[in-house]
């Protein structure tokens, strides 16, 4: 029995293609769920230690001479 599941596997099906770049997708999709969180986490404790910085700066615009 072992032996013909392994050629059976040997012998790629003519829609092998399409399932190897469909896992590939889904294991991009899987990885990019699992990484979000704390991506997003590291992006907003930036954005909120410039945030007092930007806070306290004034800034003037130029009127047009036009």
């Amino acid at each position: 029995m072992e032996i013909v599941s392994r050629n059976l596997r040997r012998t790629p099906l003519p829609s092998a293609a399409l399932e190897r770049s469909e896992y590939a997708r889904r294991d991009r999709d899987i990885l990019w769920y699992l990484l979000r969180g704390s991506i997003w986490k590291a992006y907003t404790r930036r954005v909120d230690g410039v945030l007092p910085v930007i806070d306290n700066v004034i800034i003037f615009f130029a009127p047009d001479q036009n």
